[in-house]
């Protein structure tokens, strides 16, 4: 599996903080976990979303995983 995490480092945050379902089950396959020290609060279990036109207001479950990207990788492991 190759990757590649693309950003500009002079921004507040790197976009693509949030890791989605289908990635976190990418990462499975391929026996890749994710140290605990890259996630970070809050993490997101809900989307709330709001439909102005229609009046409706509704909730979805989400199990993104809310993650630091800048985090350093811990000593001695490899990215790949």
């Amino acid at each position: 599996m190759r990757c590649a995490v693309i950003y500009r480092s002079d921004l507040s945050k790197p976009c693509g903080g949030l890791l989605s379902e289908d990635s976190q089950r990418s990462l499975a396959r391929y026996d890749i976990t994710l140290p605990k020290d890259v996630l970070v609060d809050p993490q997101i279990f809900a989307v709330k979303t709001i439909d102005l036109e229609a009046g409706l207001v509704r909730h979805y479950q989400r199990t993104y995983l809310n993650m630091d990207q800048r985090q350093p990788y811990p000593a001695g492991k490899s990215r790949t």
